[in-house]
């Protein structure tokens, strides 16, 4: 019945504006609680009724049957229970889900933020990453029947060949448990490997050909070593799991508080069960922490310690710089795709470009703030500021002068100094400065002394 409401259920999701991964997600989850059944129904572990593909409990059930009394439907339309279950992601949740970068991804966000249970987690993800690679999201087919169901299906409508088991013994089921070794526990616990097993059995396979067609399925293919692994040892071993489980999310807490990425629950388990299921690297859980980072919130830890050493470099190079900017650059360093010093260098070329007077001076490791700190003393002395209160990144006459005019044989240099001093004598604040006074009272003793008015002796 399932696999009949498959195709439905994806074709309406991606009508709603869900990506595929997204929609594999769910379907992952809604296969978990249900079967994809929307008639399916019980007493779940609190004693309430849960109903449907989600199975909704409580007042979300009741709910979910007023919205299909209201459209004149039964509760146990797929259509008005997809309509429904739409009507309960919130435009935040939807755009996580379209961010996700996997199935297994969106099948955690998912259930983390819409089923709130911790129940299955391996099992959804397995059940996601399979209708991924199943052919039925974006087709409308009803693939991957006997994953949506839970149930059996025979050998495919066709006998084994004869010829392929000849010279074979007929295997048992138990022998073809023992060849999968650890992953045995799932023919019974991922349908399509049950699926699988009731074939070998009812065809006589040979445990080869068993074997062969396990590694070729859709759940085998979607999962890399460390995933069946774990998703093995989650139903062989389930208290072991949790242990494990939970000293991954240890780790990863103590890698997002250091990097300075606040996590809050669900974000924490999301990515807690990727990194342990996927056997990520520490970079990739280094990236996929920073696509967590607040580019709006105060840096803290690392992040600091980034935001302000992009700040220096900014300002030692005399480049706009802001906020916004900023952050956007501590996430891509924390994330691992870029580095302070690839963002110094290119703004020691961007500072070549914008003050071409001092481009071989910036050449041999002087920083822009070093070459101009002259300039600002001058203009701080002869207008009498703090020097601190000049921004030479932002001053048209600091920047002139390092920009430069041409020498004798055209190339830019920097505005001399004494020349620099004429200019900003002539700024208008300079004749109200003491130094002004001094200048001009000076000028006039010399005067006086010229026509003979010297100091009486």
């Amino acid at each position: 019945m399932g696999a009949n409401y498959a195709g439905v259920i994806a074709s309406r999701l991606s009508a709603y504006g869900f990506s595929k991964f997204a929609i594999a997600g769910i379907l992952g989850n809604l296969q978990a609680e249900s079967g994809l059944n929307p008639s399916s129904g019980g007493m779940d572990s609190n004693g309430l009724w849960s109903g449907g593909l989600a199975q909704w409990n409580g007042s979300r059930y009741k709910s979910m049957q007023a919205f299909a009394r209201a459209r004149g439907k039964p509760w146990t339309d797929v259509v008005t229970q997809i309509d429904f279950l739409v009507s309960e992601v919130s435009p935040q949740l939807k755009a996580d889900l379209n961010s996700a970068q996997s199935a297994g991804y969106a099948a955690l966000v998912f259930v983390n933020r819409f089923e709130i249970s911790s129940a299955l987690i391996p099992q959804r993800i397995a059940y996601a990453n399979a209708w991924y690679h199943s052919g039925t999201i974006g087709s409308g087919s009803a693939a991957l029947g006997s994953m949506a169901t839970g149930g059996s299906r025979s050998g495919g409508g066709s006998a084994i060949p004869a010829a392929s088991r000849l010279g074979d013994p007929n295997p048992s089921a138990s022998d073809y448990r023992s060849a999968l070794g650890s992953l045995a526990g799932l023919l019974t616990a991922i349908p399509e490997l049950h699926s699988i097993l009731q074939q070998a059995v009812q065809g006589g396979w040979a445990v080869t050909k068993f074997q062969q067609a396990i590694t070729q399925s859709h759940w085998y293919r979607s999962n890399n070593a460390a995933t069946r692994a774990l998703i093995a040892l989650a139903y062989s071993d389930p208290a072991e799991y949790r242990t494990q489980l939970a000293q991954a999310s240890a780790q990863v807490s103590q890698l997002a508080q250091q990097m300075g990425v606040p996590l809050n629950a669900g974000q924490l388990s999301v990515i807690s069960h990727e990194f342990l299921t996927n056997g990520w690297t520490q970079a990739t859980l280094q990236a996929d922490i920073a696509r967590q980072y607040n580019l709006r919130t105060q840096p803290q830890g690392k992040a600091a310690g980034i935001y302000q050493g992009l700040n220096q470099i900014y300002g030692d190079y005399g480049l706009p710089n802001n906020f916004a900017s900023s952050q956007f650059r501590t996430r891509e360093i924390l994330s691992g795709r870029q580095t302070l010093d690839t963002y110094k260098q290119a703004a020691i070329k961007s500072a070549k470009s914008l003050y071409p007077g001092i481009a071989p001076e910036i050449d041999q490791g002087m920083s822009v703030r070093d070459i101009a700190s002259p300039y600002i003393q001058t203009q701080a002395n002869l207008l009498e500021i703090d020097p601190a209160s000049i921004n030479f990144g932002n001053d048209a006459g600091i920047k002139k002068a390092l920009q430069g005019v041409p020498n004798a044989v055209g190339a830019r240099v920097a505005v001399p100094l004494w020349q620099y001093e004429q200019q900003v004598r002539s700024d208008p604040r300079w004749q109200f400065t003491n130094n002004s006074r001094d200048t001009v009272s000076s000028a006039l003793v010399r005067l006086g002394a010229d026509f003979g008015f010297g100091p009486s002796g």
